[in-house]
């Protein structure tokens, strides 16, 4: 391949918001690989994420959505008519930020994560224009376990199923080759399916520099905690605390992070953390740094978190999200077959053998750990751009 075709030159970017953090985290991991394997290349993250600047690396632009409003459970009829009519102008709004971006900053490669139409299919104006602009397009898609279901009802509709054929060069899963070996292909997918390696952040700080930045001493025993950065985990958070005081662990210190989307009672938060070690870290977009400092780390099943911890070989309890995340159950059910993580489900008196694993002293043995060779995804999907961009370049000519 000749060198003048290897720089993409502009590459697009696109998350759409949600409740949480997961995505945008992770499309801000492959920006940063993207700059950093091509330097000269401009990348722009199109996402309405209300917290993007928080995660954004130096030298990516931001094409700022608005927000989605989050519904409520118990919104009145007349809320719920006025929210609707909302929400309609917010799409037509969103879809024409999007093509304005898409004309304006000519992308060689789109790279899309998980929703291949984006939210309310906002994307379908912008994905056509980017047809007609010669571009690539790539889809990017998470996995570590399989809610088949839930894929096959995200990917296997049929006005997505024809769009990933019509429009799309490539899927690159965020998982290892022996995740397709053990679950197959993604199912209801007819296009290119490359499995990259996962992708995660990673702290390049050593147990000992993390615990000098943080302020704890050498010989304590430390437990991380985070919850996930959504708006939804404060029950759960409330919960955790509540086992903290129970075990009794005078000699131990709990960090839990609080994400930069949740916002609890300052009173309750208040009453709950003035309890003996704990320190809570609020608006965090640094749970690497309290992972590489911990002994073990307490989180949810998410993508993000689970991996995060795992490449740095932590002692990892999973609290998965049972109710509205199968895909945290499936991932939970893995990694303890794998003896990666202890899991703690959500059932009758949970909380009170989350309070074992607080007071119990930590088992020091080594445990089973993924090898770093199945990480990386980011790297490995930085080259294909590449690829793709100087395919595209050869194929115009």
């Amino acid at each position: 391949m000749s060198r003048k075709y290897d720089n993409p030159e502009r590459v697009l970017l696109y998350a759409h918001d949600g409740t949480g953090i997961g995505h945008t985290v992770r499309s801000c991991v492959m920006a940063a690989a993207i700059r950093t394997r091509w330097p000269g290349t401009k990348v722009l993250f199109a996402t309405g994420s209300p917290v993007a600047r928080a995660f954004l690396p130096a030298g990516v632009g931001l094409a700022a959505l608005p927000t989605y409003p989050i519904v409520s459970d118990n919104l009145a009829l007349p809320a719920l008519r006025e929210l609707k009519e909302q929400r309609s102008a917010l799409i037509e709004l969103r879809q024409r930020l999007l093509l304005d971006a898409v004309r304006e900053f000519r992308p060689r490669v789109a790279l899309i994560d998980h929703m291949p139409l984006g939210k309310r299919n906002e994307l379908l104006p912008a994905i056509l224009e980017l047809r007609d602009q010669n571009a690539k397009l790539l889809l990017g898609y998470r996995r570590m376990a399989e809610d088949a279901a839930a894929t096959r009802s995200l990917l296997g509709h049929q006005p997505v199923r024809q769009a990933l054929e019509e429009h799309f060069a490539a899927v690159l899963v965020y998982a290892p080759a022996w995740i397709r070996d053990r679950l197959g292909p993604l199912p209801g997918v007819d296009v290119a399916q490359v499995h990259v390696g996962f992708v995660c952040r990673q702290c390049s700080s050593s147990a000992a520099a993390a615990r000098r930045v943080l302020g704890l001493s050498s010989d304590q025993t430390v437990f991380a905690c985070g919850l996930g950065g959504g708006r939804h985990a404060w029950a759960l958070a409330r919960s955790v605390l509540e086992a903290w005081s129970n075990a009794h662990s005078p000699d131990k210190q709990l960090l839990l992070y609080l994400g930069p989307m949740l916002d609890p009672d300052q009173n309750e938060l208040d009453a709950l953390t003035r309890r003996p070690g704990v320190r809570v870290i609020r608006h965090s977009t640094e749970f690497p740094l309290g992972i590489a400092a911990a002994d073990a780390v307490v989180s949810t099943g998410g993508y993000n978190s689970v991996l995060e911890c795992l490449r740095q070989g932590r002692r990892l309890f999973i609290i998965p999200n049972q109710r509205t995340e199968v895909e945290q159950e499936r991932s939970a059910e893995l990694l303890a077959e794998l003896a990666l993580a202890d899991v703690i489900r959500q059932e009758e008196g949970w909380q009170y053998v989350l309070e074992k694993a607080f007071a119990s002293p930590l088992d020091r043995q080594e445990r089973p750990r993924l090898c770093e060779a199945d990480f990386g995804g980011e790297l490995r999907t930085a080259d294909l751009v590449g690829e793709y961009a100087a395919a595209e370049l050869l194929a115009a000519g």
